[in-house]
């Protein structure tokens, strides 16, 4: 993601199914102090300009189906957002192709997340429905994400007859 350009408060959409390589870009995201935003895959063009619009992502995370519908309302505020595809579209950047674009001459080894201040760097936009008809985005932050996957993955673990070793 940073070979990508994306830095700290750069925002993030997530489209797609639940599948395993969705989870890549939230924790990429994430340890980057990109700003996740999470939204439903069957928003039309109509709620999507209404979204982008307030959201203004830099990345699209999509299947292919919903590629063309982001790229045209992207296109209509002019906004500089990438469009990458879970699946072979051969309009658009694939997941694959995007990981693969680069490190910037990194290991894994030397990556460094980046240095943010948790408290004060938003980590998530939740986009919720309302009681008119626009579509609202609630904030949290990268502090309160953290202490509480903290506790959800604590309470998996106690109440799990399995055992984990660390």
């Amino acid at each position: 993601m940073k070979a990508a350009g994306l830095k700290i408060g750069d925002v993030v959409v997530m489209m797609a199914p639940n599948h395993l390589d969705l989870s890549i870009p939230f924790y990429a995201g994430f340890c980057i102090g990109a700003v996740g935003a999470p939204m439903d895959r069957t928003m039309g063009a109509y709620d999507l300009r209404i979204a982008f619009d307030t959201n203004r992502p830099k990345v699209v995370f999509c299947q292919s189906d919903k590629a063309a519908v982001i790229q045209l309302v992207v296109n209509e505020p002019k906004l500089d957002t990438l469009v990458v595809t879970f699946d072979k579209c051969e309009s658009f950047c694939s997941f694959n192709e995007f990981l693969e674009r680069g490190t910037n001459g990194l290991s894994d080894d030397q990556f460094k997340p980046a240095d943010f201040d948790p408290e004060h760097t938003v980590a998530l936009l939740i986009s919720t429905s309302g009681t008119n008809e626009f579509t609202k985005i609630c904030c949290g932050d990268a502090q309160k994400f953290s202490y509480n996957y903290t506790l959800f993955v604590v309470s998996i673990l106690q109440t799990s007859n399995e055992t984990f070793t660390y």
